[in-house]
């Protein structure tokens, strides 16, 4: 059975057609995600889902037309994010991305949203997920008034495809909104009600996997996954003994735990029924390197040189390269925005001598920066379940495009770093798993 999988990114969308039986992938694309929306609140960051949904509707349309017998969807995409949809399901607010900074936004007492938040409940909820971003709409009085729930912007998706009028969510993406109990599987009504927010608000959860309905050609539609989930499940054959490495726009380090127990320094997020997964969250991740590639290229400029993301982005590569990492070099800390457990926290670099304040010193710190922030935490949790794994994946564009960033990971953790030929983990982890 040929079956298709869709993954809403937060710059690009991907889709996968895939053979079920063979577990193979036949064909890919990669569509520009292009639908970032302008706010005068410059801490929003929002995109179009009406734009997002016209993109992806075609795509299909053009792949059924090559492909007409597909048996199945599946679908991920960015976890976190959050959009308002009213009594006929359609959406009445942007989709409010993970990166949106509304829960850092000021409130009372000198705290945040989010640190209101946490301080209420107790909780270690992060800014940019969900339920912090609805709970800061609602004390702002910023939730449309039409809006009867939300969801995100994958469940949306499954709602548009089958012409559904209420979201239903797996237990991946609600567990990324906030307001989840693991043990329990579900929102837990009692915080939502201490936060002064509306349980029935809260769209429903699903506890088993199961097609979300069909579209109007009559293909099954599966409940949308969360985008780590997802890609754990389409990058590791053996997901017992591995622990994956996804380094993109963000970047991520996760492995499989048989208890959702805490773990100091991970999130614990469920993955199917019985099993969790183990994860901790950069919040830039390759977006740093990219900051070090716009650097460059302004400080070329002041010389009248113009120079491309991809021409820079080789010449970085060059420069880490040519100069092997020693003891003493830079150490750079990458926390342009912060981190899930610190908002306030900046990066920094230290370690300068006489001798390593050069270019390739710095791209390299960037680069071993960006691994350390994984690294530091998978050290730490060895005697929770790390320690037993055996292989080492690398995904995500930041770590496919970057050689000597491969390199570098594989002697950070001491294993060899596997590569799956299938660029698009998550597409294809959510065309696999037909519900």
């Amino acid at each position: 059975m040929k079956t298709l999988g869709i993954d809403i990114g937060t710059t690009s969308i991907s889709l996968v057609l895939c053979e079920l039986e063979e577990r193979r992938v036949l064909k890919a694309w990669t569509l520009r995600n292009d639908t970032f929306l302008t706010s005068p609140k410059i801490w929003e960051k929002i995109q179009d889902p009406g734009r997002i949904m016209t993109i992806v509707s075609q795509a299909i349309e053009e792949i059924q037309r090559e492909v007409p017998d597909i048996g199945y969807i599946g679908i991920t995409g960015q976890m976190h994010g959050i959009l308002y949809v009213n009594q006929a399901g359609e959406a009445i607010s942007p989709l409010y991305t993970w990166q949106d900074g509304t829960g850092d936004q000021p409130y009372r007492e000198g705290k945040s949203y989010a640190e209101h938040l946490n301080q209420l409940l107790g909780a270690k909820f992060a800014t940019g997920f969900g339920g912090v971003t609805l709970y800061a709409h609602a004390r702002r009085g910023e939730i449309p008034r039409e809006a009867v729930s939300f969801c995100t912007i994958g469940d949306y998706l499954g709602m548009q495809l089958t012409r559904r009028k209420s979201p239903l969510m797996d237990i991946t993406n609600a567990a990324s909104l906030g307001f989840y109990d693991n043990e329990k599987q579900g929102f837990r009504r009692k915080d939502i009600e201490v936060a002064g927010l509306d349980y029935e608000f809260f769209p429903r959860v699903s506890r088993e996997r199961k097609a979300l309905g069909r579209t109007k050609d009559g293909i099954p539609v599966g409940l949308a996954i969360g985008d780590n989930q997802a890609s754990f499940m389409g990058a590791l054959s053996d997901r017992e003994n591995s622990v994956l490495v996804n380094i993109g726009t963000g970047s991520q380090i996760s492995f499989l735990v048989d208890s959702c127990e805490e773990i100091p320094g991970m999130e614990i997020r469920p993955f199917a029924k019985d099993q969790y997964l183990a994860v901790h969250s950069g919040l830039c991740g390759g977006r740093a390197y990219a900051i070090l590639d716009a650097f460059i290229r302004q400080l070329l400029t002041y010389f009248g040189v113009e120079a491309s993301k991809e021409d820079v982005y080789q010449q970085m590569e060059q420069m880490a390269r040519a100069k092997s990492p020693k003891a003493g070099g830079l150490i750079v800390k990458p926390f342009f925005s912060g981190t899930r457990e610190n908002a306030e926290i900046r990066g920094e670099i230290t370690g300068l001598d006489l001798t390593n304040f050069m270019p390739e010193d710095l791209v390299q710190g960037m680069i071993m920066g960006i691994i350390d922030e994984l690294y530091d935490r998978y050290k730490d949790t060895k005697t929770a379940g790390a320690g037993k794994l055996q292989a080492l994946v690398g995904s995500g564009n930041g770590i496919r495009c970057n050689p000597v960033m491969q390199k570098m990971i594989s002697e950070r953790f001491g294993l060899p770093l596997i590569i799956p030929d299938n660029k698009e983990e998550a597409a294809s982890g959510v065309a696999f798993e037909v519900m």
